[in-house]
């Protein structure tokens, strides 16, 4: 069953931007299998992306929360 939490894979719209829950990025931009958002390390600021939950329990790290207009 699907956690109503987050937005089901099925649901993601590719090229639309996401509040997402993941390790290092706050928000990104869905391709279809990862997010790409802007994340800091060390004091620098970066493109990174995260692989969506769904698509592998092991190093998959982000859901969508919710769709940003």
């Amino acid at each position: 069953m699907d956690n109503p939490a987050y937005i089901p894979m099925r649901d993601l719209v590719i090229g639309h931007c996401y509040v997402v829950e993941s390790r290092n990025i706050r928000c990104g931009i869905w391709d279809g299998r990862s997010f790409h958002g802007i994340r800091r390390k060390f004091g620098d600021l970066f493109m990174d992306s995260e692989i969506h939950y769904d698509l592998d329990d092991r190093y998959g790290t982000a859901r969508a929360v919710k769709e940003m207009t």
